[in-house]
């Protein structure tokens, strides 16, 4: 086997074995990148709305709660938090 071709056919657990372990080539079907960037538009979209996504626009894991926004398309994301400057004390006071 010298490749692997992605998104025409079922990918057998054979094929992943053939990747991982021996290096065998990975080949997309032409529609498969039109699919991909549909998908990641799609994310994009949910990515920037303010309805939290686990693990799209909020945090995974330990850091669950933590939202995360990005200004170029999903090329680096940032925490929302980080926009806003610390807060060092806080003060109360009763009238």
């Amino acid at each position: 086997m010298t490749s692997v071709r992605v998104g025409g056919a079922r990918i057998r657990v054979a094929d992943v074995v053939a990747v991982a372990r021996n290096g065998v080539r990975v080949q997309l079907d032409p529609d498969v990148r039109a699919r991909i960037a549909a998908a990641r538009a799609v994310v994009l979209r949910l990515a920037q709305g303010e309805t939290p996504i686990y693990g799209v626009n909020s945090a995974l894991g330990a850091n669950t709660g933590q939202l995360f926004w990005t200004a170029d398309e999903g090329d680096n994301w940032q925490q929302a938090a980080s926009l806003f400057p610390p807060i060092n004390s806080v003060s109360t006071a009763l009238l």
